[in-house]
């Protein structure tokens, strides 16, 4: 059993470790008011922990809409881009609020200007999917390069981000204030090699116990205990049908083959 779930767990991580090459796979959960990020890209796994939100709700929508929190793109003035989106943004809703004061709730410049509000937090959201090169994924925003450091073949990377998350009120993208994250890479060949360990360990043992029957039986020994049973039977001569240490079934004779003398006679 445990064999077999070994083996499972190397065809999926293979399997992941191939995908990963062309998107970025990832699952995220909130607790509290943090964020924990499981991701693979690149032929590494990737854990991210962000906060502190200002609240659940908050965490809960980074999650839903960051399940692996990769790539990293490092854009230095985003701060400024997104405060520039957000003073578009409310000057279109202010101006489509005032058309629908003058001319009517159905004026169709407003609806136009309402729709432009929508599409500029859009257009930033694929600006920033665009620039981030590489795998596809989701990404989060740097104004700077993160701390990063490699030991024993793991990478650990600290930083502050802006997380991509929906807005509540009316569920269109935006990006949350710099906040500080932590991650760690885990190269795919890691776990492959310690869950591939076991089942080679495992036919190893079954070899050499194979061979160690083997050889016992041929010198006429209990192949499960190693007692000698060329010499074992009642007071009669009559042998043991079983081992009289471990009660295994006596094993029936090996044939030994005897060369053939083919020469004549003398």
């Amino acid at each position: 059993m445990v064999t077999t779930t070994s083996i499972a767990l190397c065809a999926a991580i293979v399997g992941l470790w191939v995908w990963s090459h062309s998107r970025t796979l990832g699952v995220a959960w909130a607790h509290r008011r943090a964020t924990s990020h499981f991701g693979v890209r690149d032929g590494s796994f990737w854990l991210t922990r962000a906060g502190d939100w200002p609240d659940r709700d908050t965490a809960r929508r980074v999650a839903a809409s960051n399940p692996s929190a990769r790539p990293i793109l490092v854009a230095r003035w985003f701060r400024r881009e997104v405060q520039q989106v957000e003073q578009s943004r409310q000057f279109l809703l202010d101006h489509a609020a005032f058309l629908r004061r003058r001319l009517g709730a159905t004026d169709p410049e407003a609806a136009a200007e309402a729709a432009g509000a929508t599409a500029v937090r859009e257009r930033l959201r694929e600006d920033v999917y665009h620039r981030a090169a590489g795998v596809p994924g989701v990404p989060i925003v740097s104004d700077r390069p993160g701390d990063l450091r490699r030991s024993l073949g793991l990478t650990f990377e600290r930083g502050t981000a802006s997380f991509l998350t929906r807005d509540p009120a009316d569920g269109t993208p935006i990006y949350t204030p710099p906040t500080s994250f932590s991650a760690t890479g885990i190269p795919c060949w890691m776990p492959l090699a310690l869950f591939a360990a076991w089942p080679l360990i495992a036919a190893a043992l079954a070899a050499r116990r194979a061979r160690t029957r083997r050889v016992r039986r041929r010198r006429g020994l209990c192949p499960t205990c190693g007692y000698d049973l060329r010499a074992t039977g009642d007071a009669d001569g009559r042998r043991f049908d079983r081992c009289p240490e471990c009660g295994t079934a006596r094993p029936a004779p090996v044939a030994v083959a005897l060369p053939v003398e083919t020469g004549a006679p003398e």
